[in-house]
């Protein structure tokens, strides 16, 4: 995996040096003004902005995604549940993003604050198994809240798609060999 990532971030680092550029790692653009950025033209992120207001437009951040395979939704409930309680330890070990619209936040991580606002932050609600997930995911989705499980920001969730646990609290780290061990 390390070569693959190793061969994708040449082929980054030179696109951005063909266009005068340059990339960092963290969790959060250090000096990005809110008031300044542009929503993308997708429909998922129009339809946020729309729900979420200017909340969208402040989470400029950038995390590293963890997926543990599964081998049933009940296997992903139970593992999801036993990994919550190292949120706090993944945060810290993570933590590459002091810095906040040219400020220093006094934080190791601040990406963390940005997200508590939204109000599908935090951990998922308690569910046994997975037809309970099942119920509790109709239930949002007849809310109109969501419209996948991509809607929901909770620090952990299942990836049915992938088959997985996806863990989502982790700032991107600021360098690939820290990505890769």
């Amino acid at each position: 995996a390390a070569g693959q990532f190793s061969a994708m971030q040449k082929v980054v680092l030179q696109a951005a040096a063909d266009h005068h550029l340059e990339i960092c790692g963290g969790g959060t653009h250090p000096f990005q003004k809110w008031q300044r950025q542009e929503v993308c033209d997708n429909k998922r992120y129009q339809r946020t902005l729309e729900n979420f207001g200017y909340l969208i437009q402040q989470a400029t951040v950038f995390g590293q995604h963890v997926h543990v395979g599964c081998a049933s939704g009940d296997d992903a409930i139970y593992l999801l549940h036993g990994l919550s309680r190292f949120v706090p330890h993944f945060i810290a070990l993570s933590a590459a993003s002091p810095y906040m619209q040219g400020t220093d936040t006094r934080f190791a991580s601040s990406r963390p604050n940005i997200f508590s606002a939204f109000p599908d932050n935090g951990p998922m609600p308690w569910v046994s198994n997975w037809q309970q997930f099942e119920a509790l995911f109709r239930c949002l989705s007849y809310t109109t809240m969501i419209d996948s499980i991509k809607d929901l920001h909770w620090d952990i969730r299942p990836s049915p798609h992938f088959g997985t646990v996806e863990v989502r609290v982790m700032d991107t780290p600021l360098t690939l060999s820290h990505a890769v061990n």
